[in-house]
């Protein structure tokens, strides 16, 4: 580890982490994101708000499209489609986010809340949450 990531780590646990969302997966996630990671994973737990989810294939594929698509550019992605991969129930999402960051998208986020809450600890763990 180098002197940032060792600073950030510390300053993690140290800092009280707020629990706004009032949401079960907010409280898991303060066990293994960073301080800064956590705060992002607020703001996409917020923007998962933002989408209404549509089933297309009983637990496996979904769709879920942003509630005020109609104000948004034409050329703008309103629409993701997300997976659960049967192997191992991560959720998947189109957008490419959760791969990225590390940490599942809102798109995958709002998927999971509205399929089920039992497995939150597994969905973060899936998607390649570090602790």
């Amino acid at each position: 580890m180098d002197l940032k990531e060792i600073f950030e780590e510390n300053k993690s646990k140290q800092t009280p982490r707020v629990l706004s969302k009032g949401v079960p997966i907010e409280e898991h996630a303060t066990k293994i994101y960073t301080r800064a990671m956590f705060e992002q994973f607020g703001e996409i737990i917020f923007q998962s708000g933002s989408y209404v989810v549509d089933e297309k294939e009983k637990g496996k594929a979904y769709l879920a499209r942003h509630i005020r698509s109609d104000r948004w550019e034409p050329w703008s992605q309103v629409e993701f489609e997300v997976a659960i991969r049967s192997e191992d129930g991560a959720v998947v999402c189109e957008c490419g986010l959760g791969e990225l960051l590390g940490m599942p998208c809102c798109h995958a986020v709002n998927v999971r809340f509205s399929v089920s809450d039992r497995d939150m600890k597994l969905f973060l763990e899936c998607d390649g949450a570090r602790v």
